[in-house]
C-alpha cells in the first residue's frame, strides 16, 4: 500500500468498518434507536466513505502520492 498517506489509511479503516456492520448492529453503531433511521444514517456515512475511496484511488492513478 505504497503512496498512501495516514489520512487515507483511517479513511480505509471507517470504510472497512461501516462494512462490516451487520443490520441488527446499526443502532449501536449509528447511536440511532430506530432501524430506519440508523440505516439512513449509515448509508449516508457509506457513501461518503465511497466518495473519499474513489478520491484515494483516484489520486493514486494519477501518480500524486499526498
Amino acid at each position: 500500500m505504497s503512496g498512501l498517506t495516514g489520512a487515507d489509511r483511517r479513511t480505509i479503516d471507517q470504510a472497512r468498518e461501516i462494512a462490516e456492520v451487520s443490520i441488527t448492529d446499526l443502532p449501536a453503531y449509528t447511536g440511532e434507536t430506530d432501524l430506519s433511521t440508523a440505516i439512513f444514517v449509515a448509508f449516508a456515512r457509506a457513501q461518503w466513505e465511497l466518495n473519499e475511496l474513489v478520491a484515494i484511488i483516484g489520486r493514486l492513478a494519477d501518480g500524486d502520492a499526498a
